[in-house]
């Protein structure tokens, strides 16, 4: 629950038990959190010269105590240099550890000492881990759960594309450029799925510690990488919709398919797409097409149900915590929750705690609070394990053409597209409103947008979306 730094040292290194590999796995991922590197190594020196006790026979004590702690001690700096070292914040600690790797170690053993002079020297160059670190079991589902893993030998599907399609994509020209609804559902859906997952395969447990996605000039280079993607696929869901301006049948087509991608996503056990497309269809400037949605058939607002169910925000989105649980990869979760998650253990509890008994005494170190956070990052790495699936460049290309096209035209800005909404079917006023709203034409758009919250034309954001867009803007 807590301790001092050297009570967390003494219980990595104990001379009769190893540490446990939630214990240690934490440890190495948050120690940073809670003291430097130069003063973990500091630490580690010491406990490696501890003194025996008085009136201690030297013999038996050197043999079952000092011997086995020693030996920990080498293999704590050992696991860190191989797997957790980080060069930009521990290169510091080089000034300790070689001094005791070519001494006190050395002196005891040899041979651990000339090893950790070689580490020192392979993670003064080395940019990552020497060795690459294994997905923690911190996040399985169950010790009976199914092999999270992917057979390499595991058949590829065979992709669903035409090949005038493909002569379409690849002539890039602009009297043939192909629309959302020439591609098959399922194929679009795994497109989409390899393009996330190679970014959220690449997440380091670094980048989701202590809150280093919220800070703007952070090293969370592909957490942000996903934000800003979610933000631009959403986005373009609800331009390729608003783009169809005047055939309201051709605008209904193309909000079924994305219903059916968005189903697709979902049947891939990729949640971080389906958010991503459903947080568009939910969407004010979306829902408020009142002479679109009447032409879906019955099944396609079933499908829509099912979603809403899914992405339920009820009892802190138990629906889908539910379903994630019985998953295993290949999968790719929605990662604002876990931000949402990690934002509120590091804000809802204290670094410290008070020593039990003794509140006037030193506080110590709430280690309880980064096992909580060990736990939720171990879930993440328990999915990062690619699809086996075939990347088409052609589409591949497609999809960045139209996501750069997006953010060119400012489609981002969600008051855009409510104009273009309000454009598109403009509000129906009752024939009794008609007289005290003639001068809305020239009212500013947060009144229009207010009177049609307040006359139901319009749903409200779904709780979801508010979640998902302040971890899109950085807030979470």
């Amino acid at each position: 629950m807590g301790a001092t730094l050297e009570g967390l040292v003494e219980r990595m290194t104990l001379h009769d038990a190893p540490p446990d590999a939630v214990f240690s796995t934490t440890f190495y991922l948050t120690f940073r959190l809670f003291t430097t590197p130069k003063k973990l190594a500091e630490t580690l020196v010491h406990r490696f010269n501890i003194e025996p006790e008085e009136n201690t026979n030297l013999s038996q004590w050197q043999k079952e105590i000092a011997i086995p702690i020693k030996l920990r001690v080498f293999n704590v700096f050992k696991g860190w240099m191989e797997s957790h070292w980080r060069h930009e914040t521990d290169a510091e600690a080089l000034d300790i550890i070689v001094p005791f790797a070519q001494g006190a170690l050395a002196k005891t053993f040899a041979q651990s000492g000339k090893r950790l002079e070689d580490l020192a020297k392979k993670v003064s160059k080395a940019a990552g881990p020497l060795v690459p670190r294994q997905v923690s079991s911190m996040g399985k589902a169950s010790a009976t759960a199914p092999p999270s893993f992917v057979m390499s030998d595991s058949p590829v599907p065979p992709a669903i594309v035409s090949k005038s399609l493909l002569s379409a994509l690849r002539s890039a020209s602009v009297s043939h450029a192909p629309s959302i609804t020439d591609f098959d559902p399922l194929e679009m859906a795994r497109q989409f799925t390899i393009k996330e997952s190679k970014i959220f395969c690449a997440v380091l447990p670094e980048e989701l510690v202590g809150q280093e996605f919220q800070k703007r000039s952070s090293s969370a280079i592909n957490v942000k990488a996903l934000s800003s993607l979610s933000s631009l696929v959403t986005a373009w869901v609800a331009d390729s919709i608003m783009e169809e301006q005047t055939d309201v049948k051709k605008r209904a087509a193309i909000i079924k398919h994305w219903i059916k991608v968005c189903s697709k996503c979902m049947s891939l056990n990729n949640y971080s797409s389906m958010y991503n497309i459903f947080c568009a269809l939910e969407s004010t400037s979306v829902q408020r097409l009142n002479k679109t949605w009447p032409l879906l058939s019955t099944k396609y607002k079933e499908t829509m149900d099912q979603l809403r169910h899914l992405t339920d925000v009820a009892r802190n989105h138990a629906v889908y915590r539910a379903e994630l649980r019985q998953r295993v990869p290949p999968c790719l979760p929605f990662m604002g929750l876990y931000l949402t998650d990690l934002t509120f253990v590091d804000e809802g509890n204290l670094d410290t705690r008070p020593v039990p008994d003794s509140p006037d005494g030193p506080a110590l170190i709430n280690f309880d609070k980064h096992i909580k956070t060990a736990r939720i990052i171990s879930d993440v790495q328990r999915f990062q394990i690619p699809y086996r699936l075939q990347e088409i460049p052609e589409i591949q290309s497609w999809i960045e053409a139209q996501l750069s096209r997006v953010k060119r035209t400012g489609s981002l800005d969600s008051m855009k597209l409510y104009r273009r909404s309000l454009a598109i079917e403009p509000r129906e006023i009752p024939q009794q409103e008609r007289r005290s709203s003639e001068d809305s034409s020239t009212s500013p758009l947060w009144i229009n947008m207010s009177r049609e919250r307040s006359s139901g034309g319009a749903s409200k954001l779904a709780t979801v979306q508010e979640e998902k867009r302040e971890w899109t803007t950085g807030k979470i």
